[in-house]
């Protein structure tokens, strides 16, 4: 796959792992204190970045939103 990969680094194989047993176009993941620290990565299409950017949002919104996670 061609796009660019940022964030990278020790979940790049994961994130690898989860777009393509999904068969998706992109992907992102996010760990919060997992056994190799906290970090992401990023598989994303230029064209599909727009689309990721309001996804995240979206989850970011409702994390604000959950009650708890203040």
């Amino acid at each position: 796959m061609s796009e660019e990969k940022p964030g990278g680094g020790m979940y790049e194989e994961l994130c690898t792992e989860v777009r393509e047993l999904t068969h998706a176009l992109g992907a992102i993941v996010i760990v919060i204190k997992g056994d190799q620290g906290s970090g992401f990565a990023a598989q994303v299409p230029s064209q599909l970045r727009p689309a990721m950017a309001d996804i995240l949002m979206q989850v970011a919104s409702k994390l604000r939103q959950a009650p708890g996670l203040h």
